[in-house]
């Protein structure tokens, strides 16, 4: 285990982002105990290496005795579950307060501890990143060796343009036939706060959706002092103000921006969790992770 998880910063500056993902990972799933749902189809198919992540009481003791490895069963739905991480890459991703990361970066290492937690459990998995459409993509797939290319697709994102996130999750999804499960990291700061018809799409389509929305406190709570000019990250209009002044006014409503959102997702059963960037990553995802089970 990867000491000190609980500051996003260290996290942050661990060698690679395959160690910042196991770090977060494991940190979530430490002392967790996992759902008792379990796929419906029974058909074997397979073992797998035992992790961390998974419950003890289905390691396979019997093939234990015959090979002395640890290993757990597969059925086919848990072997065929298919996982596309959404990250969103607008402008208003690169946002961050003092001495802290900003949205996209904790966005893209909670998505790669995501994705290294599913892999691992061997699912399969793909990624994109996206804006007004689909940026860079990489396809759904099993297997360790997929994982390598989707930590190194997180890691170069970088914050770019204007957000379309309806159009940019129908073009992820168009061609996939299969079910999937979607998962959205955006901070859903786009024009028009109605998420709706983006997650009709998914579900019309019979895939099923979580969100985890990473925001920072300062744009929430507008705790800066003295004449602030305040700048659109995605269409640069500025605007000239007194936190002061506006502070009360602006929490109220965007607490009611969020809170309406986060009701209309849960009308489609979409689970929603807001990631704040000054808490620690593995209590973000560990929070998802007990919404979502």
């Amino acid at each position: 285990m990867i000491p000190s998880l609980l500051d996003p910063i260290l996290v942050a500056r661990l060698a690679s982002m395959e160690l910042r993902a196991r770090a977060v990972a494991e940190g979530a799933l430490a002392g967790r105990h996992r759902s008792r749902r379990r796929g419906r189809a029974m058909e074997f198919s397979g073992h797998r290496p035992y992790t961390p992540s998974d419950d003890w009481r289905r390691i396979d003791w019997r093939a234990f005795a015959r090979t002395d490895r640890w290993v757990v069963r597969e059925d086919e739905t848990e072997a065929n579950r298919r996982v596309l991480i959404l990250l969103d890459v607008s402008a208003s991703m690169g946002f961050h307060g003092p001495a802290r990361l900003s949205k996209l970066r904790t966005g893209a290492i909670l998505s790669a501890a995501l994705a290294y937690g599913l892999i691992r459990r061997g699912e399969a998995v793909g990624a994109a990143l996206v804006a007004d459409g689909v940026r860079e993509s990489l396809p759904i797939r099993a297997g360790g060796n997929h994982l390598a290319p989707i930590l190194d697709l997180l890691d170069r994102a970088e914050p770019e343009g204007r957000t379309r996130l309806p159009e940019a999750m129908e073009e992820a999804l168009a061609s996939e036939k299969r079910r999937t499960w979607v998962i959205v990291v955006s901070d859903f700061w786009f024009d028009g706060d109605d998420p709706l018809p983006a997650f009709r799409f998914l579900r019309a389509r019979g895939h099923e959706a979580a969100v985890l929305c990473p925001l920072d406190p300062l744009e929430t709570e507008l705790s800066m002092e003295g004449e602030t000019l305040f700048r659109d990250m995605e269409n640069g209009q500025t605007i000239p103000a007194s936190p002061d002044d506006i502070r009360g006014a602006y929490r109220t409503l965007a607490e009611e921006r969020f809170t309406r959102m986060e009701r209309a997702l849960a009308s489609l059963q979409t689970p929603s969790v807001r990631c704040f960037t000054d808490r620690p990553l593995d209590e973000s995802l560990a929070h998802f992770l007990e919404k979502v089970r």
